[in-house]
């Protein structure tokens, strides 16, 4: 059931004529200039406003990758790795051994966290959705032992976006 308005009271009409700004995607993140004001009134009318805006294009955002294993070779070497997600609405069947890869390549940044959630060390443009920690960086970065849990947060880069969203790992070792 509808609530009466008294006469004059400011309403916002949501129906069909509400669109989406038809932006193209190299719009995404530049400033554009809105007036807004009173259906039937002309925009001169003091009741029209001004904004300006800049959307960030979050929708072009990677998400954070997920399944993080963290894995000792014989060498002492440790083999992190990490699933990739995507955007694309073809990425979202169950069924799939590979989903499409929405960018024009796939790049990460990886960090790896002391026990105190510091980054201690960073690998850019990693190219795969694994990566190495060679045994001797370990004892560079913890010539005690590696902290309990071990934790390193994995960003997807976007040539379009930038960095996504990172996701932290924390890894115990039997």
């Amino acid at each position: 059931m509808r609530s009466p308005l008294a006469a004059g009271a400011r309403v916002v009409l949501l129906d069909s004529a509400l669109m989406q700004l038809g932006l193209s995607q190299a719009e995404h993140a530049l400033p554009f200039n809105y007036l807004y004001g009173p259906q039937g009134k002309p925009i001169s009318d003091p009741a029209y406003q001004y904004i300006s805006l800049q959307f960030k294009g979050i929708g072009l955002r990677p998400l954070s990758p997920v399944q993080w294993r963290a894995v000792y070779s014989a060498s002492g070497d440790l083999l992190l790795s990490w699933l990739r997600r995507d955007r694309d609405p073809a990425s979202d069947g169950w069924d799939q051994v590979e989903i499409p890869l929405s960018e024009s390549s796939e790049r990460y940044e990886v960090e790896i966290l002391d026990g105190f959630s510091n980054v201690i060390r960073s690998f850019n443009s990693v190219s795969s959705p694994s990566l190495t920690y060679t045994a001797a960086q370990i004892t560079a970065d913890f010539p005690s032992g590696l902290p309990s849990p071990f934790r390193f947060t994995v960003y997807q880069l976007s040539s379009t976006f930038g960095r996504g969203v990172g996701k932290a790992a924390g890894i115990y070792f039997n």
